[in-house]
């Protein structure tokens, strides 16, 4: 990008991180290897540019390092899921939880098929995935086959963006069909019950937690998304949230 004067720009107790004084929003400002990156965090809150700054930073040294990884050389199979697990942690739009997630599908991928990791990224083959499936889908349940098998594509769409090789041999892999849950939901009276038996279980924060089971059923919220609610959400005249 073309930076402004220098009198445009207001230095922060951060490193790699300023301020734009007319617009008041911050940059990340950073070397990778030569080039000088300028990239707008697109906030002008100073406590989220600092978490922002550094998941950029990563994201664009985890390209960086793809680039080089694959630039000679014989390339395996483990240098390939390597660089794609660098740019799911660098990948600001993911929550944690999705980032250990896809770790742990390359873990069960990598347990379920050992020789893969040293393997020539350029000379596994269609049948050789096709065969892993039909072993790995006999230990797994559906949705972790589907997650592994979108999982083991994105590891060589990494190689072929990189030049290491031109077809992806998991391409045509089919996924396995998830048989719809057959959920068991108290009535009203039962759901009522529960939460007393929990208000009235005798521990100091009882009532607490007979009020959290309360808001995440009647709010449909998950655990991990509940301790992010405030007051404003809330609309009392329509007694529920926004």
């Amino acid at each position: 990008m073309n930076t402004p004067n220098e009198s445009d720009w207001e230095a922060t107790p951060i490193q790699n991180l300023t301020r734009y004084r007319t617009s008041g929003t911050y940059f990340a400002r950073f070397r990778v290897g030569k080039k000088l990156v300028w990239k707008s965090l697109k906030t002008t809150v100073f406590s989220v540019a600092r978490q922002r700054l550094s998941d950029m930073m990563r994201e664009h040294r985890a390209k960086a390092q793809s680039v080089t990884a694959f630039a000679n050389g014989k390339i395996n199979v483990g240098d390939a899921a390597a660089v794609y697990l660098q740019k799911v942690k660098a990948n600001v739009s993911l929550k944690p939880r999705s980032k250990d997630y896809r770790e742990m599908m390359i873990d069960f991928i990598r347990r379920s098929w050992p020789a893969l990791n040293e393997t020539d990224v350029r000379k596994v083959t269609e049948r050789d995935c096709e065969n892993w499936l039909m072993r790995y889908q006999q230990r797994y349940a559906p949705t972790v086959v589907n997650n592994s098998i979108g999982t083991l594509r994105a590891i060589f769409d990494e190689a072929i963006r990189s030049g290491a090789r031109f077809d992806n041999p998991a391409a045509e892999l089919s996924r396995v069909k998830v048989r719809a849950k057959r959920l068991e939901l108290p009535s009203r009276e039962d759901f009522l019950k529960f939460v007393e038996e929990i208000r009235t279980a005798g521990a100091r924060q009882s009532k607490d937690c007979a009020d959290l089971v309360r808001f995440l059923a009647y709010s449909g919220v998950r655990i991990g998304e509940a301790r992010f609610v405030t007051w404003a959400e809330a609309n009392f005249e329509r007694k529920g949230n926004r």
